[in-house]
């Protein structure tokens, strides 16, 4: 009988034993699931993708200021008011058509000529092709 005590005993401390190990593996779970430390954990990735957003934001506001400023430049090379700008003309017929040719103009026709700053009248005296 005494034999028999012991292996309950024996075996009752061995349930209690596991029963305690589990509850320590179920607690360190619900540890690592409890909604503090997950929402600890996802505010601290809340912040570094923030960062990270606004760092690149930046950068990429940083290139298109540069894409627009060398398009800008580009355009007001092309502009027609820039080549005016530097000392050309514009030569307008009375209909307004801009002229491209000697051969477009007789003698006596009126002109507008456009210049960098302001137009002038004028009335053709002589055409020279060349």
């Amino acid at each position: 009988m005494r034999a028999l005590v012991r292996r309950l005993a024996s075996a009752a401390s061995a349930r209690v034993a596991r029963a305690g190990r589990r509850l320590a593996q179920l607690g360190g779970a619900l540890r690592a699931h409890a909604p503090a430390a997950r929402l600890a954990a996802r505010r601290a990735r809340l912040a570094t993708l923030a960062r990270a957003l606004e760092r690149d934001g930046a950068h990429a506001i940083a290139l298109r200021r540069e894409r627009l400023a060398a398009l800008a430049a580009r355009l007001d090379a092309l502009s027609p008011l820039a080549v005016l700008g530097r000392g050309y003309a514009i030569a307008h017929a009375a209909d307004g058509r801009v002229l491209r040719s000697a051969r477009e103009v007789a003698p006596g026709d009126a002109l507008t000529v456009r210049l960098g700053e302001g137009e002038v009248d004028a009335t053709a005296t002589r055409v020279r092709e060349r």
